[in-house]
């Protein structure tokens, strides 16, 4: 998706454009609600970057990306318990990305021997 590769090199506005005409040619895509979530969250959009997570999230209750940028985006708002589930869907999807993200998610709950414990578990395991 051209909308990432802009996102990933810092072209926002090139990424927004990018986004919004994929979002033309398939509204219901997970990937590109993803999409169009992380550039609303980059504009300070937070709700409205919830609202695109949450659509993907419907199109696909198991997708990695949404789940992640998901979870990432309650424990950024002080929002944490209301991660869980998220955190626990990114962890199925990609149990080393999905773990990396836990472990924030667990210091983020003032769980920090849990997360420092969860880090070396994936340190043995790559």
């Amino acid at each position: 998706l051209e909308g990432w590769l802009q996102l990933e090199r810092g072209h926002l506005a090139d990424a927004r454009t990018a986004i919004e005409r994929a979002a033309a040619l398939a509204p219901a895509s997970p990937e590109v609600q993803a999409a169009r979530g992380v550039v609303a969250w980059a504009d300070g959009r937070r709700p409205d970057a919830e609202a695109a997570f949450r659509a993907a999230l419907a199109a696909d209750p198991r997708a990695e990306v949404p789940n992640r940028a998901m979870a990432t985006l309650l424990i950024a708002s002080g929002r944490a318990p209301e991660a869980e589930p998220f955190v626990r869907a990114a962890q199925a999807a990609s149990p080393y990305r999905g773990g990396l993200l836990a472990a924030s998610w667990l210091r983020a709950l003032d769980r920090g021997p849990e997360a420092r414990a969860l880090l070396e578990d994936l340190s043995r395991s790559e």
